[in-house]
């Protein structure tokens, strides 16, 4: 039996610019924005709460996590090459991990309350009925507006997410969440429920993929 929230095995493992939580349950929370980034010699800011929604679902579910601390003139989901990544590999591998949640934040000005970019179902291995339940949960929390590979598409290997599924095998999305719900100045603001949310998503993935 299964039993979230529930802490049975826990180890931090720190990095000099990422930490990582392993717990018990087969899904991985990813934030590799949770800090500024450097693209092609430009700034790019942190995606404002992904760290603690990655914390926070991971710690509801008993999930693993790994979440981007420190800036080293990087960007884990754009660069050729990535510590970030290839650590996040290694603990799929070692842990048996099954689902993979790459989260990350975009802008408020996008239509979008909810982005999923699976890379044209690549990276969900096109299981349609996966996508279905996830898209209905988020909808039947009030997230209307759910597109799937628009406007970010994670066509890039060097995407965190569809890297993860190329070197493991496994389900892996990359979900983009609207600024209007992680942001106080929106009157949308709601990242419990945000929180609450993805928890759902996660609990699911980890009873119906074996």
């Amino acid at each position: 039996m299964k039993f979230y929230g529930e802490d049975r095995k826990v180890e931090k493992i720190i990095n000099k610019d990422f930490d990582v939580i392993i717990r018990n349950h087969k899904v991985m929370l990813s934030a590799p924005h949770a800090v500024n980034q450097i693209r092609n010699g430009k700034i790019k800011k942190y995606e404002e709460k992904t760290r603690k929604i990655v914390e926070r679902v991971a710690r509801n579910t008993d999930s693993c996590c790994i979440y981007k601390t420190k800036c080293l003139e990087d960007d884990a989901n754009y660069d050729e090459y990535s510590y970030y990544r290839k650590y996040c590999s290694n603990v799929v591998k070692k842990e048996r991990i099954k689902a993979f949640l790459d989260i990350h934040g975009m802008s408020s000005k996008r239509a979008q309350d909810i982005c999923i970019s699976i890379n044209d179902g690549n990276n969900i291995n096109h299981r349609q009925d996966i996508l279905e339940h996830v898209i209905a949960i988020f909808k039947n929390d009030g997230f209307a507006n759910v597109t799937i590979d628009t406007p970010f598409s994670a066509t890039r290997k060097s995407c965190v997410s569809t890297y993860i599924h190329n070197e493991c095998n496994i389900i892996a999305f990359q979900i983009e969440i609207n600024y209007k719900y992680r942001s106080k100045k929106y009157k949308e603001y709601d990242l419990d429920g945000i929180i609450t949310t993805l928890s759902k998503i996660v609990k699911y993935l980890d009873l119906c993929i074996e």
